[in-house]
């Protein structure tokens, strides 16, 4: 079993992040525009933008560290 610490490359939805994070979507796409939780566009010219498990990690908990 992977922890937060190990880099982890899988492809997460934007769709997976809402549900990981209990955001709506378009507050998920503001994350991604702002660059604060960074994304990929896995094919050239594709709307689709995806996040690294281990990016969503390292930002929730830039999150945790914040609430201290």
């Amino acid at each position: 079993m992977r922890n937060a610490t190990t880099n982890d490359d899988r492809l997460l939805t934007t769709r997976q992040v809402m549900d990981a994070l209990g955001l709506s979507r378009s507050a998920v796409y503001q994350l991604l525009d702002s660059g604060r939780l960074p994304s990929v566009r896995p094919s050239i010219g594709g709307k689709t933008r995806n996040v690294r498990a281990s990016d969503l990690a390292e930002y929730i908990a830039s999150l945790n560290g914040d609430q201290r």
